[in-house]
């Protein structure tokens, strides 16, 4: 069920997300592809101005949830990582939902939870689910006007994988945000560098 719903949740990260929604909706029993589907539906919907859609799959996305969080109740860490990546998908989109809504204090405190649940899942190498609930916490602060607080969060995010894309072009936006274009120079080479690095079908 992860493996059917990366489509959609890659082209949510790629900041394609309307395509997304022309991809086959993931199905099956676990849980699984209900939160990650329905996460990825909610956030290309919501890229669309689709806030009443977007809304309308929560509860798919925490019965998803519930249900993971039955099946694997145990203490290993295979449970606690379903569970986390089930959880995140809640988290994400009730953030990305309340960001819409005009919410920001709630948005930022259901990202910071996205951020704890997907803790394991965005350890694993190489990554389950793409770049991490920490971009995303960034992505969300500098869209929330937080420039300040979106640049701590990609210079953390870049201390856990040095040389990404989406971290760099982030800083970058959100330091010139804050007039600081001295800062921003040498971070406009290194994102030229890497994203030039980077596979075509990935930018």
């Amino acid at each position: 069920e992860r493996a059917r719903s990366v489509p959609s949740v890659t082209l949510a990260r790629r900041e394609r997300g309307p395509a997304g929604l022309s991809e086959p909706a993931p199905s099956g029993p676990a849980g699984r592809a209900d939160a990650l589907g329905g996460e990825a539906r909610g956030i290309a919907l919501l890229r669309q101005g689709d806030l009443a859609q977007a809304k309308a799959l929560m509860p798919q996305v925490s019965a998803g949830a519930a249900n993971v969080a039955k099946a694997h109740a145990g203490t290993d860490e295979g449970d606690k990582l379903l569970r986390g990546m089930a959880q995140g998908a809640v988290e994400h989109l009730a953030a990305e939902i309340a960001l819409a809504e005009g919410r920001t204090a709630d948005a930022l405190v259901a990202q910071a939870r996205a951020v704890a649940e997907r803790k394991l899942v965005d350890a694993q190498e190489p990554p389950l689910l793409g770049p991490g609930m920490r971009l995303a916490l960034a992505d969300l602060q500098a869209r929330a006007g937080q420039p300040t607080a979106a640049v701590a969060s990609y210079r953390a995010d870049l201390r856990s994988w040095p040389g990404s894309g989406w971290a760099l072009r982030g800083l970058q936006r959100s330091l010139l945000a804050q007039g600081l274009q001295a800062d921003a120079i040498p971070i406009a080479g290194e994102l030229a560098r890497q994203w030039a690095l980077a596979d075509a079908s990935l930018r």
